[in-house]
């Protein structure tokens, strides 16, 4: 019998939800650190705070607008990931 080997995974996301102060922007400076501290450039990594209040009040699409730039300025990440 064949084992069947680990699918690649790339376009991972992370997303953490969870109470007001409760660390996760902290949680997540510590992911994006143990990932450049892997090897992952700094420029493969798309971090985005919905709380940003320059954002407000946010369009629909917003996210969708920002994550197509960011695709724009580096194309590899849609395809190898970010």
């Amino acid at each position: 019998m064949t084992s069947l080997s680990k699918p690649a995974m790339f376009n991972l996301e992370h997303i953490l939800t969870g109470m007001w102060r409760s660390g996760k922007t902290f949680q997540l400076f510590q992911l994006i650190n143990d990932l450049m501290q892997s090897g992952v450039p700094r420029e493969r990594m798309f971090y985005f705070n919905f709380s940003d209040e320059r954002l407000q009040p946010m369009p629909e699409d917003m996210l969708d607008q920002v994550i197509t730039e960011f695709w724009r300025q580096d194309p590899s990440s849609r395809t190898q990931g970010a």
